[in-house]
């Protein structure tokens, strides 16, 4: 008999299409064995479950909903066998952590037919770096407090993603037929094939985009896509999303993307920018007490071995800085 992690391993290559004709033998034989064992689950586990299981699989496993619609029916029945696997695999409290950072949502939408409803998956990062492997094998790496949102229906017809708040950063699988597009405030970022990290700060009320790989059509304004911005690698766009005022610049993506790795690189950065960053890193709050620490640019480089009191005492120590820590506030004088 298989254990847990062989029957994981094989679950997850047949839902990729990748398991060999052994595998589905041993699929079929665990099963024929399988039918007789209960899931050590309750009653009101499984039907919380039940909603949501195959959705979430298919978006974990990196494919699309519209090619499973087109399997015959039997090919149904395994999907379902196999979401009982992952489900007696894991056991309830890991599978409700994995189901936990996405939410499905219906919204009503005004449209020349009439209101329509559409259903959106909203993606939540509270906490560090995690990835997502969107339905079309696209992967949005998540800064800490990122969240965004996409149609159930994504990759069927189109590839669009809306950017609710917070820093992402996007590897774009490429379909020409498909351009991809990120929707962040009233802009919109065009894409074929290519990796850019995008930021949105509705405190800021600011928009900016930096190309990795690739280029990107940037426009300010959703009505007006004839005015778009090409970006090159390690070319930048921010953009005011109240004036749609736009200041293009150029950094390398290295020092943008480094968070992707928990990493923070500085490089002349002001003390409001290093801030923001820690307190959006490491769940605190900042407060720069003095124009003196309110003015001196940052260099830098940190890892994840550093935790937020290291980076501050450097930082102090170079700028000949003090700071108190009271609750989960640092104050700078």
């Amino acid at each position: 008999m298989m254990n847990n992690q062989q029957l994981k391993n094989i679950a997850a290559r047949y839902l990729k299409g990748e398991a060999t004709p052994e595998e589905l033998q041993q699929l079929e034989t665990w099963f024929a064995q399988a039918d007789e064992m209960p899931a050590n689950l309750t009653a009101e586990e499984l039907r919380e479950i039940k909603g949501d299981m195959l959705e979430h699989i298919r978006q974990e496993a990196g494919y699309s909903p519209p090619e499973l619609n087109e399997r015959p029916q039997q090919g149904w029945r395994m999907i379902r066998r196999i979401a009982a696997i992952v489900i007696i695999a894991l056991g309830a409290g890991t599978m409700a952590w994995l189901l936990r950072p996405a939410t499905m949502n219906k919204m009503a939408v005004k449209s020349s037919a009439g209101i329509i409803y559409r259903t959106y998956i909203t993606v939540s990062n509270d906490k560090g770096v995690t990835r997502k492997r969107l339905p079309d094998s696209s992967v949005v790496v998540m800064n800490s407090g990122a969240s965004f949102k996409f149609e159930n229906t994504f990759n069927s017809h189109s590839r669009e993603l809306i950017l609710e708040k917070g820093e992402i950063f996007i590897d774009v699988k490429q379909q020409p037929e498909k351009p991809f597009k990120v929707v962040a405030g009233n802009t919109i970022t065009t894409v074929l094939g290519t990796s850019f990290n995008l930021k949105i700060d509705n405190d800021k009320n600011t928009v900016s985009i930096v190309v990795k790989t690739g280029k990107v059509k940037v426009s300010a304004d959703s009505t007006k896509m004839n005015t778009a911005t090409l970006l090159s690698p390690n070319e930048g766009l921010e953009i005011n999303t109240i004036t749609n005022a736009q200041q293009q610049f150029r950094q390398p993506a290295t020092i943008s993307t480094a968070w992707c790795a928990e990493e923070l690189v500085f490089r002349q950065s002001s003390m409001e920018h290093v801030a923001a960053t820690l307190e959006n890193r490491y769940n605190i709050q900042i407060r720069l007490m003095t124009a003196t620490a309110q003015q001196y640019r940052i260099s830098g480089d940190f890892n994840s071995h550093h935790n937020a009191e290291s980076i501050l005492q450097a930082i102090c120590l170079v700028h000949q800085l003090t700071y108190k820590k009271s609750n989960n506030t640092y104050f700078i004088y």
